[in-house]
């Protein structure tokens, strides 16, 4: 098995400005269809688009999830300044965002899912 045969195979080579694109669309909140929408990518090159940003192998899709991951830190933080302010709601948010989490590692840990 050689070197390259573990890597997904794309037909374009997604430049700087597609992977800044799906770096602050997940940053955003966007899908990865409305990501590709924004971008005016159309047939082939849509599809593709969309296969490698939903796939964390590919330079497009580690961006993808990057972005989701930085935005989930920025919510975490503002959450939490919140709480130090001494803000009821967002004790109640973080408190409900913890059981969440929670309530998704289990399911990890126990169906793989």
């Amino acid at each position: 098995m050689s070197e390259t045969d573990d890597k997904p195979i794309s037909k374009y080579d997604w430049g700087d400005e597609f992977l800044d694109m799906a770096k602050y669309g997940a940053m955003n909140g966007h899908s990865p269809t409305y990501i590709a929408e924004l971008a005016n990518l159309r047939g082939d090159m849509r599809r593709q688009f969309l296969r490698d940003i939903t796939n964390p192998k590919t330079k497009l899709g580690a961006e993808f999830r990057n972005g989701k991951s930085l935005a989930h830190q920025d919510v975490e933080t503002t959450i939490h300044t919140l709480q130090i302010a001494g803000d009821t709601d967002a004790m109640e948010v973080a408190l409900k965002r913890a059981r969440l989490e929670y309530i998704t590692r289990m399911k990890e840990d126990l169906f793989g899912l």
